[in-house]
């Protein structure tokens, strides 16, 4: 089966076409005029729009403080564009905040595979460290600040628990986070219901109290 590989202006094109359909669908809304049932479906629905966003997000992220990296040079992006470094860059482009910025950036590493040119390992494919956070961020069943919660937890406790033991409960939290039934919450209470990331993170906080007591 083969991929078709968008080029970057075809991307460009389709995310502004999307851009108008959102606007289409917005204009002249009245949310105050809404019943009860449409109310809710309204919110959910753009919801689930700024969570196949936010995957896009963090991966774009990713890539460009991989190109505007200091380590580069003059082959850095932010350099080519004049800025000072890799935060001046992203935030100048996408008028974020610089936590959001380092945010987007710290969860796109762990995610992407991506890694910084002072790494010494330009060019090389790395591994992606949150599959389950990944694929969910991709398909825009997971929102940022569940995928923040779950990565958060697990990379404090990745160097003192077995890789099986974490891999398993970032697929649990993430079934959670989704409301994606699967043998590791199938049975038990609430399966099926995706979680608010506050509850998210205290399923996190029992999840690392388990595997690592001490």
């Amino acid at each position: 089966m083969f991929t078709t590989v968008k080029s970057g202006a075809e991307m460009v094109a389709l995310l502004l076409q999307a851009g108008e359909l959102v606007t289409a669908a917005l204009a002249g809304v009245q949310f105050s005029l809404l019943d009860d049932d449409d109310a809710l479906g309204v919110m959910a629905a753009l919801e689930a729009v700024g969570r196949r966003v936010d995957g896009g997000r963090i991966s774009s992220a990713a890539n460009v403080a991989f190109r505007a990296d200091s380590g580069l040079g003059h082959d850095s992006l932010a350099w080519k564009n004049g800025c000072r470094g890799k935060f001046e860059l992203i935030t100048g482009v996408t008028r974020i905040s610089s936590s959001e910025a380092k945010r987007r950036m710290r969860l796109g590493g762990t995610i992407t595979g991506v890694s910084s040119a002072t790494s010494g390992l330009v060019g090389q494919v790395m591994p992606v460290r949150h599959p389950a956070v990944a694929d969910s961020l991709a398909a825009g069943e997971l929102g940022i600040d569940a995928a923040d919660v779950i990565v958060t937890a697990l990379e404090q406790i990745s160097t003192r628990v077995a890789p099986d033991d974490l891999d398993r409960a970032e697929r649990a939290l993430v079934a959670s986070a989704t409301g994606a039934i699967t043998p590791e919450t199938e049975g038990l209470p609430g399966a099926g219901i995706a979680f608010s990331a506050d509850l998210i993170r205290a399923q996190a906080h029992e999840w690392a109290a388990m595997l690592d007591p001490d």
